[in-house]
């Protein structure tokens, strides 16, 4: 089939034909690198997230500043975790489904580190060692927990 554009030129018309992920059309989630906060398009059976552009986490202008207070962290070592991570702003008690933190597998990979970074320098380490939810308590004594 012959391309009569330029636009994308060289993608080709059966792109959609390269699922990335399966994901059901109008859901939010983590996008598959895990970079990102996005919603899913389908064409046919094939899902593709996209990424919203204020939920990336390697950007840290296009979050709400208040994530921080919840143990947020935009650098080069982030991914979009899921969860409940309590935060207080302006003396407001928030309790956050997402935020960008920072993570590190071990050697192995049979483990990885949800690294959450505090104000002052504390920070608290949960380990994910198998799916489900890991609690843990901030540095203010707020309770929340990791979707591993």
């Amino acid at each position: 089939m012959a391309e009569n554009f330029t636009f994308k030129k060289g993608i080709g018309c059966n792109n959609w034909n390269k699922c990335e992920s399966t994901c059901t059309k109008g859901t939010e989630g983590v996008t598959p690198d895990y970079q990102a906060w996005g919603y899913c398009r389908t064409r046919g059976a094939c899902g593709k997230f996209n990424a919203y552009s204020n939920c990336k986490c390697h950007d840290a202008k296009s979050w709400y500043k208040g994530y921080l207070n919840a143990g947020a962290s935009y650098d080069s070592d982030c991914s979009i975790v899921q969860g409940k991570f309590p935060a207080y702003v302006n003396n407001y008690g928030y309790n956050y489904p997402k935020i960008s933190a920072a993570t590190n597998c071990t050697s192995n990979n049979s483990e990885y580190n949800v690294v959450l970074k505090f104000s002052g320098g504390a920070d608290v380490t949960v380990k994910c060692l198998s799916a489900g939810n890991v609690d843990f308590t901030d540095t203010e004594n707020n309770k929340g927990h990791v979707s591993c």
